[in-house]
């Protein structure tokens, strides 16, 4: 693919998504969360969303064949 047709599609997939990430701003707009939200997905179901000031709790999925699950995790310090 050239670098033209990489942009394209690029633009075509950032105007797609553009009401999910609207969304996604006005809900934590909402529940009045100031800190970053991180997303990672991709297409064969793969995603994990934390928001920064949650600490410890995510959203995950492995694939499409999977459920969405929220994780809280417990960490400890090595001495």
């Amino acid at each position: 693919m050239s670098k033209r047709d990489e942009l394209e599609e690029f633009k075509l997939i950032a105007q797609a998504i553009t009401p999910a990430i609207n969304c996604i701003k006005n809900t934590l707009e909402n529940h009045k969360i100031d800190s970053l939200l991180s997303l990672t997905m991709s297409a064969d179901g793969y995603l994990s969303m934390n928001i920064h000031e949650i600490k410890d709790i995510q959203l995950a999925r492995s694939s499409n064949n999977d459920v969405l699950r929220v994780e809280k995790y417990e960490s400890y310090e090595v001495q």
